[in-house]
């Protein structure tokens, strides 16, 4: 899904992923892609802090 709004909008779109696979080659290949993680169970806080990270890095 990423990837398809990716292609309609920005390539360079920034995007998480919310999930509770710790496969390393799950890992990798979202950290290719340029997808920040967060896994479940989901702490608020670290999801916030994510978001102003992406839109931080997004303005800067």
């Amino acid at each position: 899904m990423i990837a398809e709004v990716r292609n309609l909008f920005a390539d360079d779109l920034p995007a998480i992923l919310i999930t509770g696979d710790t496969d390393p080659a799950v890992v990798r290949s979202m950290a290719d892609r340029g997808i920040a993680l967060l896994y479940k169970p989901l702490d608020m806080e670290a999801l916030q802090l994510a978001i102003a990270e992406l839109v931080e890095r997004r303005a800067g």
